[in-house]
């Protein structure tokens, strides 16, 4: 996923995206719909609704310019409904400025913004390597959240031993 996608988004969107690129094909394309993702994520589809404080996951994709949102009208195969279909297209990699995710981080007992949240921090890691070198301060302004948020999710990571903070700063 590029950085710059990762970024853009709160800690349960950056999860979503994480798997929803999963299900891509070469051309980094997907028309994998919005119940499918929300039944791999594992919550309900009005997840993915905006609501009067919110945007929805589709219109913050489009918003994003990260991800291509393309919408082609159809039958649904279910019902015979008429349907619109969404087709997804990630950005390519920008060289040096993208991290690589296992999928193994969907194996994990934790909630999705944890999930997302480590992928926040894979984000700001020094390359090659697991280890980030930023301060409290330098990781609110990097990772757009706040610091009571930060130390939140840290503490759950160090409890569960997913992180270990150190003196290296």
């Amino acid at each position: 996923m590029n950085n710059s996608l990762i970024m853009n988004f709160g800690c349960s969107d950056v999860y979503r995206l994480f798997i929803l690129s999963l299900t891509t094909d070469r051309e980094l394309k997907t028309d994998t719909t919005l119940d499918q993702l929300a039944d791999f994520v594992g919550e309900k589809v009005t997840a993915y609704n905006g609501n009067n404080k919110s945007k929805s996951f589709t219109d913050k994709l489009r918003e994003s310019k990260e991800v291509r949102v393309d919408s082609e009208d159809g039958i649904s195969y279910k019902n015979g409904n008429r349907v619109t279909r969404n087709t997804y297209t990630f950005k390519e990699p920008i060289p040096k400025h993208y991290r690589r995710i296992s999928k193994t981080l969907i194996n994990l007992d934790l909630s999705i913004k944890i999930k997302g949240y480590i992928i926040k921090l894979f984000s700001v890691a020094e390359p090659h390597s697991y280890n980030i070198n930023k301060s409290l301060n330098e990781l609110e302004k990097a990772l757009k959240m706040s610091k009571t948020t930060i130390k939140k999710y840290n503490e759950e990571l160090i409890a569960k031993d997913l992180l270990e903070i150190t003196d290296n700063v």
